[in-house]
């Protein structure tokens, strides 16, 4: 969620920021800044927070999420 994702990019743990399209305004823009002084990268994702949800795997809705370990996946790259 929101507050989640900014703590993971306040302490230094978060890879990569996903946003979905229909995130509010300012939301989006205080990630965003967060993510310019944390130097991470920030990726749009082209569908509601509903669609984010479920290609997540979770039965709700999810607006932002913080990537905070890879894995073996190239999510990253």
């Amino acid at each position: 969620g929101f507050k989640q994702t900014l703590k993971s990019i306040r302490n230094g743990h978060a890879k990569l920021i996903i946003v979905s399209n229909n995130t509010p305004g300012l939301r989006r823009s205080l990630i965003e800044y967060y993510a310019i002084l944390g130097n991470v990268g920030v990726h749009h994702y082209n569908g509601t927070n509903s669609e984010l949800g479920t290609v997540c795997g979770r039965y709700f809705q999810v607006g932002t999420l913080a990537i905070t370990e890879a894995g073996d996946s190239d999510i990253i790259r």
